[in-house]
């Protein structure tokens, strides 16, 4: 795949993906359910909420009390809340788990229920999919069955998370990351030649990283980024190279320098429960913020040779990847893994190069990383 490729396929992935989000919101799925359950239910009869299955407690706590309140401002009459956890702690039931439905048929009987209410929740890519039972007890039928995916946006956030509207709405982040870079670069024409090439090593780097980022909408943020790589460079290994002479000589020849990367990245939240997941796609300039360290060492003739030479200009490149937040704190402890790709080749001059700027190699290499995110 070549370069322009590459690019196309990353904005693809990354922005046709959202299209497949859903759009039911928070607030109006509830209603929603609320009207749809009232309209079986009536006033004569008492529903109780019995079990919900949901790995957010948050969510669990939030969406029977919003449930509840709604069904009550239609005038249906709801079990309270402290007899049912009371009947559930008594049978032994979790009172966040969704038990069988002969079990929650006879808690409902207990409650002196006619109805009760059943449900899980769970995340689903690109929303939190809701499934609700409304059953009748009598019976044992299901009067009605809903589903819902829930578009993830702040007010879901805050939810899940158990934080109060007032909190975490904020559009800013920051954060810092530390992790290494492992790079398979390739080294340019210039330096090895062409046809043939010889074995070609790549440095491990430690690379500190601070970011900043500014919601856009509610799943979708842009993210600046400053990443420091000390150890840039290749080792070109056992190089043939015949003179106008005849005489064969065989180089190693290793390249070494420093940049500072700046990303600038799209990223987009499909998963907020039980990790928060972001897919991401960008662009990046490499600045070289240190001479080119080069040696030079030729096994024939036993020579040796080291030089330092200038960087020329910026290198451009493209970044993609995701990363996973774990809810810990005010924040977020974040592990991030991410390819790059050089879309020009690093230059050099001066000393053995030359006055003309010559191409050393181009960059390319995954990063995995950690560190901690939170909004300000």
């Amino acid at each position: 795949m070549g370069k322009r490729g590459i690019v196309l396929a990353l904005l693809i992935v990354l922005f046709c993906m959202p299209l497949f989000a859903s759009s039911d919101r928070y607030d109006g799925a509830v209603a929603e359910i609320a009207e749809n359950f009232a309209s079986v239910i009536g006033k004569d009869n008492a529903v109780a909420f019995v079990a919900f299955d949901c790995e957010s407690k948050g969510f669990t706590e939030r969406f029977r009390s919003d449930l509840e309140r709604n069904l009550i401002n239609r005038d249906v009459t709801v079990v309270d809340r402290s007899n049912i956890d009371a009947i559930v702690a008594e049978l032994e039931f979790q009172t966040s788990g969704l038990v069988d439905d002969d079990s929650a048929v006879s808690i409902g009987h207990m409650l002196g229920a006619k109805m009760i209410i059943s449900a899980k929740a769970a995340n689903m890519i690109g929303a939190y999919r809701v499934d609700i039972q409304l059953i009748d007890i009598e019976s044992t039928q299901v009067k009605r069955h809903l589903i819902y995916d829930l578009k993830y946006d702040t007010n879901l956030r805050n939810i899940i998370n158990g934080n109060s509207s007032s909190i975490g709405n904020q559009k800013f982040g920051v954060g810092v990351r530390g992790g290494m870079a492992f790079e398979f670069n390739k080294a340019h024409e210039d330096m090895v030649g062409e046809g043939l090439r010889p074995a070609e090593k790549s440095p491990k780097s430690v690379v500190p990283t601070l970011a900043a980022f500014y919601r856009v909408l509610d799943t979708l943020k842009i993210q600046l980024e400053v990443s420091f790589i000390p150890s840039n460079g290749i080792d070109i290994i056992d190089m043939e190279y015949e003179d106008e002479e005849s005489h064969k000589f065989d180089w190693d020849i290793s390249i070494k320098y420093s940049t500072v990367d700046i990303p600038v990245i799209v990223s987009w939240n499909f998963i907020q429960e039980p990790v928060s997941v972001d897919v991401f796609a960008g662009a990046y300039v490499s600045i070289p913020v240190s001479s080119v360290n080069m040696t030079l060492q030729e096994k024939n003739y036993d020579i040796n040779e080291e030089a330092s030479v200038n960087s020329t200009g910026i290198v451009f490149g493209v970044v993609g990847g995701f990363d996973a937040g774990f809810k810990l704190g005010p924040g977020s402890l974040v592990v991030d893994a991410r390819f790059f790709y050089d879309l020009v080749p690093s230059k050099a001059k001066g000393d053995i190069l030359g006055d003309d700027p010559q191409g050393l190699l181009y960059r390319k290499g995954l990063t995995i990383s950690a560190g901690y995110m939170f909004e300000i």
